[in-house]
């Protein structure tokens, strides 16, 4: 829920696009920096990883209503449901002390 309300709050604030990035895990930071680089190549200098979660762009498409946790060992996906049985399960694993979510790269690492 933590990464979830960083990105409904970017929209009014950059600096909770830093936050919500920091709670990406480490595949999913390597593969916003990997794109931040391509874009500095293309010629927009000085962008940050955090800069390539999309500002605005990110919206619920339901309210969540519970949360369910299917953890085994260091990884697990966390279920979210809505109220007229909409559903999404969201990758995590547990890194540097904490659960962070896996938005992007490998699965299987």
């Amino acid at each position: 829920m933590a990464f979830v309300k960083a990105m409904q709050e970017s929209r009014y604030d950059d600096a909770e696009r830093a936050e919500a990035y920091a709670l990406l895990d480490r595949a999913s930071r390597s593969e916003l920096e990997d794109r931040a680089a391509r874009a500095e190549a293309l010629g927009r200098a000085g962008f940050e990883a955090w800069e390539m979660l999309a500002t605005g762009r990110f919206r619920l498409a339901f309210e969540p209503r519970e949360l369910v946790a299917e953890i085994s060992g260091a990884s697990g996906v966390v279920m979210i449901r809505g109220s007229r049985g909409e559903r999404v399960e969201v990758p995590v694993v547990r890194e540097d002390g904490g659960w962070r979510v896996r938005l992007l790269g490998d699965s299987s690492e």
